[in-house]
């Protein structure tokens, strides 16, 4: 990681995004809160091509997705098997790319339940979530996120979730 101080991608933290053990693009994080975008790619890249720390979980059965990069690097802390998918849109192309897991969780932002909703019926049984009470996984300690993740939500729970809020 790289700290950018002028330019397009001033005051924002550059991570790589590696695909099959090569550099595929970047994606550079604001650290001021005050920007528009808190996530900018390079121009003329989808960052729907691409899951962040793909290549470093490979070997697991499950997978964690959470929305951010800093979601995955706070996981990884407690030993989780976690991708980004750069926001709460998750392409067909991402989609392909977890095919061989056998379980797929989702760790959403818990402004993104209608969407964890939505990908969860698409992905079919393979697929569970956390349910945030509030902000992202960064907002939890390891003992709250392995409960959450032991009390994980299918899609009638998700969906009964979404009608209380």
């Amino acid at each position: 990681m790289l700290f950018c101080i002028d330019g397009e991608f001033s005051n924002r933290v550059v991570v790589p995004v590696l695909d099959k053990g090569k550099f595929r693009t970047f994606t550079a994080r604001d650290i001021t809160h005050r920007k528009e975008n808190k996530y900018l790619f390079p121009a003329g890249i989808s960052s729907g091509k691409w899951l962040f720390n793909l290549n470093n979980i490979k070997q697991y059965r499950s997978v964690i997705i959470c929305e951010g990069v800093f979601d995955v690097l706070h996981l990884q802390k407690f030993g989780l098997p976690a991708v980004a998918s750069f926001g709460k849109k998750l392409s067909t192309k991402q989609i392909e790319k977890l095919e061989h897991f056998s379980r797929i969780i989702f760790a959403y932002d818990s402004d993104a339940l209608l969407e964890t909703y939505r990908y969860m019926l698409r992905i079919g049984s393979r697929a569970s979530a956390i349910i945030l009470p509030r902000g992202d996984p960064t907002n939890y300690s390891e003992a709250e996120i392995l409960k959450m993740l032991r009390n994980r939500a299918g899609q009638i729970d998700v969906a009964a979730e979404i009608l209380r809020r």
